[in-house]
């Protein structure tokens, strides 16, 4: 439990560091926000023709063709943005995989002391993928909603400031439950990631040595080691499953923000302060507005949930490098290895001390021990 709800210590400082380094599609994610703005503004026609329906106006010049005309607009558009969606994650995995692959070889071998290698499987597939959906999914959704609700707003405004100022009032009832089960969500699926990546090691490294396992006559621990692995990964996953009872309390909290929005909208409407098109426009302006906020609950839940695998993926790329163009570059080795004054040790634990040793040319020379 104190995994699940204990503090959270990832560092955004270190992650965009990362992203730096990552050389992400900007261009391809400016062109997603450019056409996602875009079908911003041809949703608010569409709300508009759509409220002069349902008020009762079918004029086919002024009011239904183009209804029609940007609806269809709409669908084009928003099917080009979901394609430029793919295609700007696709390009976010595939460089931060080959930032993180060519990290990895440049390590140095005290790194994968401390750390199993085979975890590294975990870091380069599932943990990736977490990054891009972060930044697709939060960092840019938020600068595209934000531009929705300010554009949404405005629309509401022109109608009545009163309204939109109404409308502001009654839209946070559902922050504090994003809050807490955001904390909750970045918990778990970070012992989700965990246990997957221990499953991952274990099953990866057991099955490279079943020959050996066998010969040994060791079926039975291993086999329980790879159970205990998945049992581990069992509860992780079941825990992650107990968080879907957020749902209800979320539909709960839009219903309530439902009920005050006709509400509202219905008293100005009496008062003669909205027509019926522009009543029934606020409704629609209203509906995408809560829309977008219950977006942005989702936003912090996903932020939250990604942390542990950006945080693991920043730590890597914070680690010091080998490098290996050091050193003198030779064609051709011969003769005898001889090593002087050579210290090892495994972190404070001392190997050798001062180590000199020949080893002859064309002989096998072991060290054991």
């Amino acid at each position: 439990m104190e995994r699940v709800f204990g503090k959270d210590r990832g560092s955004m400082g270190s992650f965009f560091r990362m992203l730096q380094k990552a050389r992400l599609p900007y261009l391809w994610i400016l062109a997603y926000i450019a056409i996602t703005a875009l079908l911003t503004n041809v949703g608010i026609s569409v709300t508009e023709y759509t409220a002069e329906l349902f008020a009762g106006n079918v004029n086919f010049g002024t009011v239904v063709l183009p209804f029609l005309a940007f609806t269809l607009l709409s669908q084009l558009i928003s099917s080009v943005s979901k394609i430029m969606s793919n295609l700007c994650v696709a390009r976010i995995d595939r460089n931060i995989r080959k930032m993180i692959w060519s990290k990895t070889v440049r390590l140095p071998l005290r790194y994968y002391e401390k750390n199993k290698p085979k975890e590294m499987i975990s870091r380069i597939t599932t943990d990736i993928t977490a990054i891009s959906q972060l930044i697709m999914q939060v960092f840019v959704a938020i600068l595209t909603s934000a531009y929705t609700l300010v554009i949404t707003l405005g629309k509401i405004g022109s109608y009545d400031q009163k309204l939109m100022i109404a409308l502001i009032a009654v839209l946070p009832l559902n922050l504090v439950i994003a809050f807490v089960m955001g904390k909750m969500k970045f918990g778990v699926l970070d012992l989700v990631n965990q246990k997957n990546a221990e499953l991952t090691q274990t099953i990866a490294e057991k099955t490279n040595n079943l020959l050996l396992i066998k010969s040994y006559g060791k079926e039975e621990k291993e086999l329980q080691t790879g159970q205990e692995k998945m049992k581990g990964f069992y509860k992780s996953s079941i825990l992650n499953a107990w968080l879907g009872f957020a749902t209800p309390m979320y539909a709960l909290v839009g219903a309530m923000q439902f009920i005050v929005i006709v509400m509202v909208g219905r008293s100005f409407y009496s008062s003669g302060a909205l027509t019926l098109t522009q009543w029934i426009a606020y409704y629609g302006f209203a509906v995408n507005i809560v829309n977008q906020l219950s977006a942005y609950c989702v936003y912090w839940t996903t932020f939250k949930g990604s942390q542990g695998a950006t945080r693991r993926v920043a730590q890597i790329m914070e680690e010091m490098e080998e490098d290996i163009e050091n050193g003198e570059h030779v064609e051709h080795l011969c003769g005898d290895i001889e090593l002087r004054e050579v210290d090892f040790s495994y972190e404070d634990k001392l190997l050798f001390d001062k180590l000199n040793l020949k080893i002859p040319a064309g002989r096998v020379t072991a060290l054991i021990g």
